[in-house]
């Protein structure tokens, strides 16, 4: 997205180029007859040194002008570059100019503008072609171009800004969610009993491991993208760099950066405390949640077996229902920590007539005596330090109060399962 708006930064400035081209020199230039003695040398000269002004203005190569004759594309002005300024050369009224694609030679009969990129004997450019009528109905073309390894440098030093402001982001967010933290941390002595601070504290509990899980994932695209700038410069130092490959690197940072991007709007949606309601899909949330602890998951040697054989829009707020899914995932993850082959499996189906979501895992049955009251308010079977026990409870009052459906838990054939009934 972002090469894509540079480029139309790019056209606008040649695009703008040629037309102020056009309006320094008039139409009349092209109004004449093709005669060379109508045109001195004196004023070709003052001609493209008139244009030469744009081109050293906006960092574009040429402006030109351009006639038809005989199908034969003939130049009429065009500005000169600084080393044929110092050699005192300028190209003549009406040279004929044999590197015309026939996309240029189409804009004669069509009377269309166009955007492209083309090699002739000057260099390799990107081009606007603009055809004009003057007063006296002849048809011509006014040009801008801009050297394409100048447009590639441009958008070489673009990104390397684009990934510092995503690290720099990245560490204004981390003290923000540390601030947040030890704010938390503080209101954790205060009084809870309260719905709205119980939601506040479950999500801000989370937070500090979602950093964990983005700094993880970042770390080898990161690396990607080091490699391949690496990659890049060695290219160009050994002369081996050429259009083709620096297209390809450049798509592949993108890429990378895309999915950067997404990990850190999918974290950025999570944590909006706007609980504005939506119609959204629970399969969407589920790929959200994953994405958010993935890295987690990895980390911990847990496999994870996604199986969607139903969806369902629901109308509700999007972050609470990942906050359940994240709560569960946790709580499962903690359960495996004993166990050599670490299995969770999220199965979405539907079973008469109503969406279940089923997250099982392999661990360790629960008590029959905890059973009653794992859903209940402040208990927990973690050590103090590794948790409050409010977890569950908000988990359930949230699929309850919010999504007016079910959270169930049942001990299963080798492990523990998690239902969540819409």
């Amino acid at each position: 997205m972002q090469e894509k708006f540079f480029y139309k930064c790019i056209d606008d400035k040649l695009k703008n180029v040629a037309y102020s081209g056009a309006q320094l020199l008039g139409d009349d230039l092209n109004n004449r007859e093709f005669n060379t003695t109508q045109i001195s040398p004196q004023q070709n000269k003052e001609n493209a040194l008139l244009l030469s002004t744009l081109t050293n203005e906006n960092d574009v190569k040429f402006v030109y002008t351009m006639v038809e004759n005989n199908a034969k594309i003939y130049f009429t002005s065009s500005s000169i570059t600084k080393e044929q300024y110092k050699n005192n050369f300028y190209i003549p009224y009406l040279l004929e100019y044999k590197g015309a694609t026939p996309k240029l030679k189409a804009s004669f009969q069509n009377h269309k503008s166009y955007f492209g990129e083309a090699t002739d004997e000057y260099g390799t450019f990107r081009s606007i072609i603009m055809p004009r009528k003057t007063k006296d109905g002849y048809w011509y073309l006014i040009g801008a171009d801009i050297d394409v390894s100048f447009v590639k440098k441009q958008l070489h030093s673009m990104l390397f800004d684009y990934i510092l402001t995503f690290g720099i982001f990245l560490s204004v967010l981390i003290l923000f969610i540390q601030m947040f933290k030890k704010i938390t941390d503080e209101e954790n002595k205060e009084n809870l009993q309260k719905q709205k601070k119980l939601l506040e504290h479950s999500k801000l509990a989370q937070m500090g491991e979602m950093i964990g899980n983005i700094a993880h994932q970042w770390r080898q695209p990161l690396g990607e993208i080091n490699a391949l700038l690496m990659k890049l410069e060695g290219d160009y130092n050994n002369s081996n760099l050429n259009a083709k490959k620096m297209d390809t690197t450049l798509q592949q940072i993108e890429n990378v950066t895309e999915y950067m991007s997404d990990t850190i709007e999918n974290f950025s949606n999570y944590i909006n405390k706007n609980k504005y309601q939506t119609e959204f899909s629970i399969t969407d949330a589920l790929q959200k949640a994953l994405t958010l602890i993935n890295a987690e998951m990895h980390k911990n040697s847990i496999q994870l077996n996604l199986i969607l054989t139903d969806n369902k829009f629901i109308k509700g707020v999007e972050g609470e229902f990942i906050q359940v899914v994240m709560i569960i995932l946790q709580n499962a993850k903690d359960a495996l920590k004993e166990e050599k082959e670490k299995h969770i499996k999220i199965h979405l189906y539907n079973e008469e007539k109503q969406t279940v979501l089923s997250i099982y895992n392999n661990g360790t049955a629960i008590p029959k005596e905890n059973m009653s009251a794992i859903f209940e308010p402040y208990f927990t079977t973690k050590f103090k330090s590794k948790g409050t026990g409010i977890g569950l409870y908000i988990a359930k009052m949230i699929i309850e109060n919010e999504f007016q459906g079910k959270l169930e838990v049942a001990n299963v054939n080798n492990g523990v399962e998690f239902k969540i009934i819409l």
